[in-house]
């Protein structure tokens, strides 16, 4: 989080009345400290900061760590397009309402977690590593940035349980999630749990911080190529019909579910939506040994079940793709089909947690 210091907060600093903001300052170094903000400050403000008499020597020290990242910063204004600003309602009396003031910080949960590591709420803990990489990614081979990172706390949503999880959070302070789509195309609704958890966020008028990822499921961002090395030649098939139909439509890849695969009844079929985006795509895959048309669901073959699933899921191998995943150097990584995803996830990470590395004073 790109954190900005109004010209206030340094004023408050030399009233007699100063609590509120030693207790910010306080807080503002200790952020910095242990790496989880980028905090920026304005040469002259900080200069001035350095002189109240009221600071101890750990916060002169990190607040002239302050001053001198805030040098190199420039650039950083314009990749984020939101931030925080600090501005204190006993010197400046027309501040933006966008704006958090520190009068009353001490007493104000909120206030406090903004300087608090960011949390961000998944629908599994073990998401976080996925869209860390994909964090990582963006960092270093998209905008080549080598001195921010992105830091936050994950949180356990539980699954349809993330709404509530959410809320009992945004309750008190500030929170983030990211939810899958649980789409099977385009023109799929919404899952329930991405829905409830949408609502939640808006309710509170923190729509801005909640992300909903145009993919069925977060596994629908681990690379094709990694399922292809992890896969037994039983889970082939699949893999084979996914790059032929990635090559036909590149952005269906992340509609595929790799929990349960295709069933019969739902390409020939049941949801309409659904149905009508892969049969085209089925219908225009060639594959040796695999064919599979409407016709067939009307024979009595033996081995035709209308019930049945088309081709095998990938439910076993996306644990070893995404260990895979974790392990690899981002300049390693082909990024087939979920690049665009990739790209959009990590524009909105980085402007939520972007963050310089931790300093020991």
């Amino acid at each position: 989080m790109l954190i900005n210091i109004d010209q206030s907060v340094v004023e408050h600093l030399f009233q007699s009345n100063n609590s509120d903001a030693l207790a910010f300052v306080e807080d503002l170094c200790r952020a910095r400290r242990k790496g989880i903000h980028c905090i920026y400050i304005k040469k002259r403000l900080a200069m001035r900061m350095l002189g109240c008499k009221s600071l101890g020597e750990l916060q002169i020290a990190t607040l002239k760590r302050i001053m001198h990242d805030s040098t190199y910063m420039n650039s950083l204004h314009s990749l984020v397009s939101e931030n925080v600003v600090f501005f204190s309602s006993a010197i400046n009396k027309s501040a933006s309402d966008k704006w958090i003031d520190i009068c009353d910080y001490e007493d104000s949960y909120l206030k406090t977690s903004y300087l608090q590591s960011p949390k961000v709420v998944f629908e599994n803990i073990n998401d976080a590593m996925i869209y860390k990489k994909v964090c990582e990614w963006y960092l270093y081979q998209v905008l080549e940035l080598n001195s921010y990172k992105v830091s936050f706390e994950p949180i356990n949503g539980g699954g349809d349980t993330t709404a509530n999880v959410c809320e009992s959070l945004l309750k008190e302070g500030i929170a983030f999630s990211v939810c899958d789509s649980d789409k099977k195309s385009p023109s799929c609704e919404v899952g329930e749990t991405a829905r409830k958890t949408k609502e939640v966020f808006s309710k509170y008028g923190r729509s801005s911080n909640f992300i909903l990822i145009e993919a069925h499921e977060v596994e629908n961002l681990i690379p094709l190529d990694l399922y292809k090395e992890c896969a037994r030649e039983q889970q082939m098939p699949i893999i084979n019909f996914l790059e032929k139909a990635v090559g036909l439509q590149p952005c269906c890849y992340g509609y595929f579910d790799m929990k349960k695969s295709f069933k019969y009844k739902e390409i020939w079929g049941g949801n309409k939506t659904y149905s009508d985006y892969w049969r085209c795509i089925f219908e225009r895959v060639e594959l040796e040994g695999f064919e599979i048309g409407e016709s067939r669901i009307n024979q009595s073959d033996e081995g035709v079940k209308v019930n049945g699933t088309i081709l095998n899921n990938l439910s076993v191998v996306s644990k070893f793709a995404a260990q895979k995943l974790s392990s690899m150097r981002v300049e390693e990584l082909k990024l087939n089909g979920v690049e665009r995803t990739w790209n959009e996830i990590g524009v909105k990470l980085f402007d939520w947690f972007v963050s310089h590395d931790k300093i020991r004073l």
